[in-house]
């Protein structure tokens, strides 16, 4: 997904909500996740002057295949989280991203890692 700057400040208080299919599946290898079927990123963002940045608010919504632990069978599961996202012309920390161009990209990559970093943190899935 990619804005353009001017284009985010035009939809202030417009229209602040997105809804886009991701596709993860050249992201799983070398991980215990079979297949993942395309994922939905849906949510708002707004701008924080204060900061010169934009807060994406996002829900992540995607079905995983994961082999049993017992039978190592596929299973089918289904995630479904909300996290933030900080871009800011001056990243300060390791949680806000730049905005590079005038363009704010989320990719498959930071999604992916959200994704992946939920998973292990809420599920209890092992690497």
């Amino acid at each position: 997904m990619k804005f353009k700057v001017a284009e985010l400040m035009n939809r202030i208080n417009k229209r602040d909500d997105f809804d886009e299919v991701i596709s993860f599946k050249n992201k799983i290898d070398g991980i215990e996740i079979l297949d993942v079927e395309d994922t939905n990123v849906s949510g708002h963002f707004e701008y924080i002057k204060a900061d010169d940045g934009f807060m994406f608010y996002l829900t992540i919504s995607t079905v995983l295949v994961c082999p049993c632990a017992i039978t190592l069978k596929p299973v089918k599961l289904l995630v479904d989280f909300d996290t933030n996202l900080f871009y800011t012309f001056k990243v300060v920390d390791d949680d806000s991203f730049p905005i590079v161009n005038n363009t704010i990209v989320i990719n498959s990559d930071q999604a992916g890692v959200m994704l992946y970093t939920t998973l292990n943190s809420q599920l209890k899935i092992l690497p």
